[in-house]
């Protein structure tokens, strides 16, 4: 399930009683920039912010360098794992000097490669090298943190399930009510103390989202973190 922005931002306003009115207290985009933070929050706190590229490289025997896909300077820094998926296994990841020192009298070693590492070429372009080379043919899948793109206009999907939406309508609604004045909560028929309420449900909505998150990851074998 996702959402867009146009259907959370309804549901914020009618939390804080403005889905009837005019007298809306903040823009949509101010709505939008407080949810697009909030989006950041709970992808990062549920399902950790991770993007599974599939066949992020295609291994060839007797080939130990390659592009990884996508080739973007920021995958340097936010590979998390690559998996074998001939067998599912995760490749370790060393730096690239150590590469070099395995490469040195090895390399001519081939088999399943079990080491990777990272380079970025002249051209801005991602490498990997692997340790063994390939010694037959396979694929590599690629996760990499990668949280939601910024909400911009109204069209902006929201990726979440149906707790983590819910989570973010109540932490931006209750983040909403502590920058109101006492003129802007009166207009609203609003009490200070109802931002503690929709915060605390907030969070066990985030929960019951991390929660569902862990259950798909382990019932299709998705990887959640490896260090």
């Amino acid at each position: 399930m996702s959402s867009t922005a146009s259907a959370a931002l309804a549901n914020v306003r009618a939390l804080l009683n403005e889905q009837v009115g005019s007298r809306f207290t903040r823009t949509n985009e101010q709505v939008r920039k407080i949810m697009s933070n909030m989006m950041q929050l709970v992808a990062a706190e549920s399902y950790g912010g991770l993007t599974k590229q599939t066949t992020a490289c295609t291994l060839v025997a007797g080939t130990d360098t390659y592009t990884v896909a996508p080739s973007a300077s920021s995958v340097m820094d936010s590979v998390v794992a690559l998996v074998r998926v001939s067998d599912r296994m995760p490749l370790r990841k060393v730096a690239f000097d150590d590469m070099l020192e395995l490469k040195r009298g090895n390399s001519a070693a081939q088999g399943k490669p079990d080491r990777y590492a990272l380079y970025e070429d002249d051209s801005q372009v991602v490498k990997v090298v692997v340790h063994p080379t390939p010694g037959e043919a396979d694929t590599l899948d690629a996760w990499y943190t990668d949280l939601p793109t910024e909400l911009t206009d109204d069209s902006s999907t929201i990726p979440l399930g149906p707790y983590g939406v819910k989570a973010l309508e109540l932490l931006t609604a209750a983040e909403l009510v502590t920058m109101m004045t006492d003129e802007e909560l009166a207009a609203n028929r609003l009490r200070p103390e109802i931002a503690g309420k929709w915060n605390e449900t907030g969070r066990r909505m985030l929960d019951l989202e991390r929660n569902r998150t862990a259950r798909v990851a382990q019932a299709g074998g998705v990887l959640r973190r490896y260090y």
